[in-house]
């Protein structure tokens, strides 16, 4: 099993590089040449894409994200768990043209020689590449604008009708237009003990939903 970062992939030009791919792949084969290899492939949008989207970007409530420190130039999934400046999970653009990106990454790689001993691949993405949302630790995500889209189209699926909104937040005066991604506060305030009454807490229960 190999980890390979988008970074090392994804040129800012545009461009797909498999060197590093087939780098790794024959570092392997030199030792093990019937090997089986699976790329863990971390779909993260690469750091370039990052600082030329900060629109796309994860927000975090009451809390400015930060710079990698230097070393994390040559560690891709360090310093993910902190308040890390990164992509919006929720981001349809990072979607779109990482989904592209991926594609055409396997379709060139498998035309190689290094591509024949290729048994799978594993899409990993968030902390660690186990898909946790930054910041999950100590801090609150995400509170973009990504992600506010997100979630009121996912209600709009759900609900399909603002009266219908109304009725499951106890609000009436909400609309699809008007929905806001919970704050740290509307998460930690249970209206049961330790357990969330869809009476009252609806909109929390409802946001977490649609993250997970």
């Amino acid at each position: 099993q190999l980890d390979l970062p988008m970074d090392c992939i994804w040129m800012e030009n545009g461009e797909i590089s498999l060197e590093t791919a087939k780098k790794q792949v024959r570092g392997v084969l030199e030792v093990c040449p019937d090997a089986a290899i699976f790329f863990r492939l971390h779909v993260n949008a690469p750091k370039w894409w990052i600082k030329k989207h900060p629109e796309e970007n994860v927000k975090y409530d009451k809390f400015e994200a930060k710079p990698d420190p230097a070393m994390a130039d040559r560690q891709y999934i360090y310093h993910d768990a902190g308040l890390a400046e990164r992509f919006s999970l929720a981001s349809k653009k990072w979607r779109d043209e990482s989904s592209e990106k991926v594609k055409e990454f396997c379709e060139k790689f498998s035309k190689t020689e290094e591509g024949n001993h290729l048994a799978g691949i594993q899409v990993a993405c968030g902390i660690y590449g186990e898909w946790h949302y930054w910041g999950l630790l100590y801090w609150e995500a995400d509170l973009s604008e990504p992600m506010r889209i997100h979630f009121s189209e996912w209600l709009r699926k759900k609900y399909r009708n603002s009266e219908s909104l109304q009725k499951a937040w106890n609000d009436n005066s909400i609309d699809f237009e008007k929905v806001s991604v919970p704050t740290t506060d509307e998460r930690e305030n249970t209206s049961a003990g330790i357990f969330r009454d869809p009476k009252f807490d609806q909109k929390v229960i409802d946001y977490y939903t649609c993250q997970h």
